[in-house]
């Protein structure tokens, strides 16, 4: 294969993930910014001397729904028909059949249980819309859709038609995620021999949903850290989503399935965007904010906010201030470098 130009390839990787805009006409240049760990002290921090601008070709046009494995899942952003799978550090792409999408299909997720190296790898897809799961078994690339509606509807001989799953998240490799009022974790497994259906169980973890109350608007991610599931929930402003009041974090207890306050996490750094929240272990943790940070960004905004769960304070910092227009708001990229 003709080698690829510099600008046509992502950065060298380093132990924390990436933050990419995209941005410039047709969205076609994305700047990739590494992540200096722990942050900069003071606030309103520039600091532009890690970032590299980049045209990757797997990544214009495209809308990123999640980072797995080291693997991007991306769709067009025309529209959703047409998924793919990127590696930023080994450049190996995977393109997925066509599905055309009905008109009320309205993706909230995706999530990726193992690396496309994997022959269990599987690609699920939560559909909003028609109340549905979109699959696909990258051995045989074909999709299959399952309606989970009779699965989370029937409570007390009643029915209740505007519930849906979403907050999908893979630990072990096993499928988890959320019904969305009841605020309950249920597990997603497929049916052998049979791997064209799934078993949609309940599993009675209630999410924790108290958090209304003190804010308005609450934002709430699931992610795999270490092999344990963990709850990241932020409240945000009175107005709409451009402040943050605080940050909480909880980890799932499987044994027992209940969520447990976490109020310091030394070994892991979370870093949470508007569709999606990945982690990695953390370096530097004998260092004031060393493995406490939740890293996050808002929408339609270039600014960098580091949460300290210990101590409730946040740093800001404007990793590219002179972004061309116009921009995305940015994603986080967690390269693999097992």
């Amino acid at each position: 294969m003709e080698e690829r130009r510099t600008r046509q390839c992502p950065p060298p990787p380093a132990a924390y993930p990436w933050l990419v805009f995209s941005h410039g006409r047709g969205f076609k240049d994305q700047t990739f910014h590494t992540i200096p760990h722990p942050p900069p002290s003071g606030q309103n921090k520039n600091n532009n001397n890690s970032s590299s601008v980049r045209s990757v070709p797997e990544l214009r046009n495209k809308f990123v729904w999640n980072s797995c494995h080291g693997w991007l899942i991306l769709s067009n952003n025309d529209d959703n028909d047409q998924f793919s799978l990127f590696n930023p550090v080994t450049l190996e792409s995977v393109l997925l059949p066509p599905n055309k999408l009905d008109p009320e299909t309205a993706i909230l997720g995706c999530t990726l249980t193992f690396p496309p190296s994997n022959p269990n790898c599987t690609l699920f897809v939560f559909d909003r819309g028609l109340r549905r799961i979109l699959f696909c078994h990258l051995e045989n690339k074909k999709w299959i859709a399952k309606s989970y509606a009779k699965e989370i509807d029937t409570k007390r001989g009643r029915k209740h038609d505007t519930d849906f799953l979403h907050l999908p998240v893979c630990c072990k490799g096993k499928l988890y995620a959320a019904i969305h009022n009841k605020s309950q974790l249920v597990s997603i497994d497929t049916v052998e021999p049979d791997t064209s259906n799934l078993l949609i169980k309940r599993l009675g973890a209630k999410l924790p949903s108290d958090y209304e109350q003190i804010s308005p608007y609450v934002g709430t991610y699931l992610v795999e850290s270490n092999g344990e599931i963990y709850c990241i929930i932020a409240m945000f402003g009175a107005r709409r989503y451009t402040d943050v009041n605080g940050i909480e974090i909880f980890k799932l207890d499987l044994t027992r399935l209940i969520w447990e306050r976490v109020e310091s996490v030394k070994d892991q750094v979370f870093f949470v965007s508007n569709k999606y929240a990945v982690s990695c272990p953390a370096i530097c943790t004998d260092q004031v904010g060393g493995g406490t940070c939740v890293y996050f960004t808002l929408v339609e905004d270039k600014s960098l906010y580091a949460y300290n769960i210990e101590d409730d304070s946040v740093s800001v910092s404007l990793p590219c201030p002179s972004l061309p227009t116009p921009w995305k708001s940015p994603i986080w990229v967690m390269p693999d470098l097992r």
